[in-house]
């Protein structure tokens, strides 16, 4: 069951009891799913800031990025309803409770991306949408190629700059036939590549 909603940009979030959908709407009509996380509690009210979200569970403010718990709030009465802009978060309840720049909370260590890290696509094999993610701890032009087992470029998924940080892209497959692919991430000099197997 789908408690509550939640977007920012081209990203919604769909509260669903002890998990936290997130799907990718460049295309409203027709929404790509990114991955679902079980958050440990029920996500029955959520709200997303900063890709910060924050999800009532009972009694508790549950504060997730990147599908990490980083805090908990306890509010002691029950929730009815999270806002969040990017000063404050706004919680109803028995009462209103308020918290004041709990974004700047977040220690920075928490988010903090140590190195360069291109992740396995997952799923993996698929067919015919997988995501890749990959993260960065600087910023710079990036290139994200697929190319096929003889080395011919297929397909161009990011060539930009991009910021530091963590980043993913939904690769959509559909006109390509089963097999073996490579993924290549460019970022300056920092080079990687992984395989994919796309299956029909």
């Amino acid at each position: 069951m789908a408690y509550d909603v939640a977007h920012e940009s081209e990203l919604l979030y769909v509260g669903e009891g002890p998990r936290i959908h997130k799907y990718v709407i460049t295309s409203p009509a027709s929404p790509v799913y990114a991955w679902t996380d079980t958050v440990g509690g029920k996500a029955s009210v959520i709200d997303v800031i900063q890709n910060v979200v924050f999800a009532k569970d009972g009694q508790q403010l549950k504060v997730y990025w990147d599908k990490n718990l980083l805090y908990s709030y306890d509010v002691m009465s029950f929730i009815y309803d999270v806002k969040a802009n990017h000063e404050y978060v706004f919680v109803t309840g028995d009462s209103l409770t308020v918290f004041w720049y709990l974004l700047a909370d977040i220690d920075d260590e928490a988010i903090s991306i140590p190195s360069f890290i291109l992740e396995q696509n997952y799923p993996n094999p698929f067919n015919p949408i997988t995501t890749i993610k990959y993260q960065l701890p600087v910023s710079g032009y990036v290139t994200l190629k697929v190319f096929d087992i003889l080395g011919n470029e297929v397909a161009i998924l990011v060539n930009e700059p991009k910021e530091p940080g963590y980043h993913e892209v939904i690769f959509d497959a559909s006109r390509f036939t089963s097999g073996v692919y490579i993924y290549s991430l460019n970022h300056n000099e920092f080079v990687s590549a992984k395989k994919l197997l796309i299956i029909k």
